[in-house]
C-alpha cells in the first residue's frame, strides 16, 4: 500500500490529514500547510467582497482608478504638509496643536510646564490616547512616560 499524498501540492501526508471544505471544490486529502492556504484564500476573498460589495473580480479600469486616487491623495498630503508644519514646534512642550490633535513632548527640565500644558489641552477637551516612549537611555526599567517620551492627544467630539 503507497502513502497518502495532499490532493494539492503531493507531499506525503502524515498523521494529521484534513478534509477540504465542500465549498473549496477540492477532492481527496489535504496537508495542513494546504488547508491553512486555501482557507486563508476563502477568509481574503470574503473579506474583499465584504470591502467592495461584491465577489467578483476587480477590473484593470477600477485599478487604475484606484492607483489614480492614491496618487491624488498623496499629492494632496504633499501640499497639506506646508500648512501642517507652520503649527509645528519641533523643540517645545506642545509639539503640534490643531482642533482635532495635540501631541505633547516631556522634555528635561521642563515637568512643570509639561504638567501645565497637559492640564490644558485636557481641560479644552482632548483626551490621551497614547504614549510614544521616544529615546530610550539604560535603567529605564521599562516605565512609561519617560524624558523624551511623546503624548498623543485626540479631542473629544
Amino acid at each position: 500500500m503507497g502513502k497518502e499524498t495532499c490532493t494539492v501540492c503531493g507531499n506525503e501526508l502524515g498523521f494529521m490529514k484534513y478534509s477540504p471544505k465542500k465549498e473549496w471544490g477540492i477532492n481527496g486529502k489535504m496537508c495542513g500547510e494546504c488547508y491553512k492556504r486555501a482557507d486563508l484564500k476563502k477568509q481574503f476573498a470574503e473579506a474583499t467582497a465584504i470591502m467592495d460589495g461584491s465577489s467578483r473580480p476587480v477590473s484593470k479600469e477600477e485599478k487604475e482608478e484606484a492607483k489614480d486616487d492614491r496618487k491624488e491623495r498623496d499629492a494632496m498630503l504633499r501640499l497639506r504638509t506646508e500648512q501642517y508644519k507652520l503649527l509645528w514646534q519641533k523643540n517645545g512642550i506642545i509639539q503640534f496643536k490643531n482642533e482635532r490633535i495635540a501631541i505633547l513632548k516631556r522634555a528635561w527640565g521642563a515637568q512643570v510646564e509639561f504638567i501645565i500644558a497637559f492640564d490644558d489641552v485636557t481641560n479644552e477637551g482632548y483626551e490621551l490616547k497614547a504614549i510614544d516612549e521616544g529615546k530610550t537611555q539604560e535603567g529605564g526599567f521599562g516605565q512609561s512616560g519617560g524624558v523624551s517620551s511623546y503624548y498623543y492627544f485626540q479631542k473629544r467630539v
